[in-house]
């Protein structure tokens, strides 16, 4: 019962967390686009390793799931195409 419990607050509140360190960063004048970067970067990482650990659907598997695949490869093409922000 605790472990579901957990697994269903897992997102939220590392989303959370992640928005307010966003937020903490952006008002200590860190560079928006690096450390947007990085904190998508730790986010995708974190969230991947919770779901392994407390997964919301233990007959799931993030690495066969084929919709993960194309997130990854999403997030993967955008940051690779993606202009700074100076160069517009």
């Amino acid at each position: 019962m605790i472990r579901d419990r957990l697994a269903w607050l897992s997102f939220p509140v590392l989303m959370g967390g992640f928005v307010a360190l966003g937020a903490w960063g952006l008002a200590r004048g860190f560079d928006p686009a690096g450390f947007g970067a990085a904190l998508t970067v730790a986010n995708f990482f974190a969230i991947l390793a919770v779901e392994q650990v407390l997964p919301r659907n233990p007959a799931m598997n993030v690495f066969r799931d084929r919709q993960s695949w194309n997130d990854m490869g999403h997030g993967i093409l955008l940051a690779a195409l993606a202009r700074p922000a100076g160069a517009r």
